[in-house]
């Protein structure tokens, strides 16, 4: 169930890239999603938790740097234990858009469900921080 949305807040884009998407300079979807997560001032946090190789997370998070990105940072979120620890939990609250990379969606709602992690992130999308990634997990992006 998605965070309740505060007074004076609206909750943030849900952005679908795509399956397998490109991470490439001429991405418009990625240029778009760069966009609402404030571009130059963004801070993004990606989430590679649906894939058991990280490898293109860390091919977004250089795309992202390469863009300028004021604050890019990698979660490697493998297990449960990993989305109840304080550091996880502190990088979502600075982040101002999380981003999923592709795989599969039973593994992210497995290990992300219920976690402080995922209740981080729901209540940051519901305060207007902006969620995306492969369309492959999206299923799982609002219960999470």
């Amino acid at each position: 169930m998605p965070a309740p949305v505060p007074a004076g807040f609206t909750r943030g884009a849900l952005v679908a890239t795509g399956g397998h998407e490109s991470f490439s300079d001429t991405s418009t979807i990625l240029q778009y999603f760069w966009q609402l997560a404030g571009s130059f001032g963004a801070r993004i946090a990606i989430i590679p938790t649906a894939s058991r190789d990280f490898g293109a997370a860390e091919q977004v998070r250089a795309l992202f740097a390469r863009w300028g990105v004021n604050w890019v940072e990698l979660l490697p979120i493998r297990t449960r234990l990993d989305a109840r620890s304080a550091d996880a939990q502190a990088v979502i609250q600075h982040a101002t858009a999380y981003f999923f990379t592709d795989g599969n969606p039973l593994r992210l709602s497995t290990v992300l469900g219920g976690t402080p992690v995922a209740q981080a992130i729901r209540r940051g999308h519901a305060r207007g921080k902006v969620v995306a990634g492969s369309a492959m997990p999206a299923p799982s992006w609002p219960s999470t």
